[in-house]
């Protein structure tokens, strides 16, 4: 009787063992920024973050996570990535928001308590707790009036999804690396 093929279901191929330059932590390091839209698909507006993902799926180098939370699973993915940008639903504000989260000693030293539900900063602080890198990171808001239980989005955001969709390529093409001044110009949606 043949033994069976060597065989790992997260290279897809038969026979080649799944390859990427190891870094600290022991998992893999692959180039590509990564793009996690959070939010309840449920409650109207709150899916703001997870259409404008969506919409990023195609591109190359682009890796999309669509989650209804941020959870600590995430770190690993966080800390292999090249720059992240998490995409939320905002209740307050009529204009879609960029910001670049901070990563300071301060708030690398301490590693956030771990519940199912985290913060951007939290996964970042994971990230850098248990493997040792944070990549830059920002957080683009879209602004929400209906987060009542449907799937329907309100004007004004189904109007801001596209002018957040827009900010994060812009991001993607080459995400500043220094002061909030430097963040791409964001236009309010009409």
């Amino acid at each position: 009787m043949r033994a069976a093929a060597w065989w790992t279901p997260y290279a897809g191929i038969r026979n080649e063992p799944f390859s990427c330059t190891p870094f600290a932590g022991g998992h893999s390091r692959m180039t590509h920024s990564l793009v996690i839209g959070f939010g309840n698909s449920l409650a109207g507006d709150d899916a703001a973050g997870p259409e404008a993902a969506a919409r990023l799926e195609d591109q190359p180098g682009v890796v999309v996570r669509i989650v209804h939370q941020l959870t600590p699973e995430l770190a690993a993915e966080v800390a292999a990535a090249d720059r992240v940008v998490f995409v939320d639903a905002a209740v307050e504000g009529h204009d879609v928001n960029v910001a670049r989260l901070s990563t300071d000693a301060g708030t690398q030293a301490s590693t956030p308590s771990i519940t199912h539900a985290l913060s951007p900063q939290a996964v970042l602080t994971l990230a850098g707790a248990v493997y040792g890198r944070i990549p830059p990171a920002f957080l683009v808001t879209i602004p929400g009036r209906r987060f009542a239980l449907g799937r329907d989005f309100s004007r004004m955001t189904c109007r801001a999804i596209p002018v957040a969709v827009d900010a994060i390529e812009r991001l993607l093409r080459g995400a500043p690396q220094a002061s909030r001044e430097e963040l791409p110009p964001i236009a309010r949606p009409t």
